[in-house]
């Protein structure tokens, strides 16, 4: 088993959980994704460049990769050179296996709920 970070923040997100998440999907790793705390709004627009809509990021149903990983060690072996942790070996996987299957953790924030 492999703990990997590569941001410098800090996280409530509950290990055990995701340890758990690890052992029973018989993948390579879940990623943890937080709901971002930005204060961004991000804009819908039509091909032609008209808004449709303009929403707050914090009220919208986007997650990023919080950077805490618990990963199988196989992981290693899907990694070239000069790849990072989480983007390039993922996708590896995804192709040998002819589709997506990474779980995802939701950390839904200060009370270290976890949906997935």
């Amino acid at each position: 088993m492999l703990l990997a970070t590569y941001g410098h923040g800090i996280t409530n997100a509950p290990l055990d959980v995701m340890i758990a998440t690890l052992e029973r999907s018989g993948n390579e790793g879940p990623l943890n994704s937080v709901k971002p705390r930005l204060e961004y709004h991000g804009v819908d627009s039509t091909p032609a460049g008209v808004v449709t809509g303009i929403e707050q990021l914090v009220q919208a149903d986007v997650c990023i990769n919080d950077g805490f990983s618990v990963f199988r060690r196989a992981i290693l072996e899907a990694m070239e050179p000069g790849e990072g942790l989480v983007e390039q070996p993922v996708r590896a996987l995804d192709r040998a296996r002819g589709a997506s299957r990474s779980p995802v953790l939701r950390h839904l924030g200060a009370d270290g709920h976890h949906q997935g």
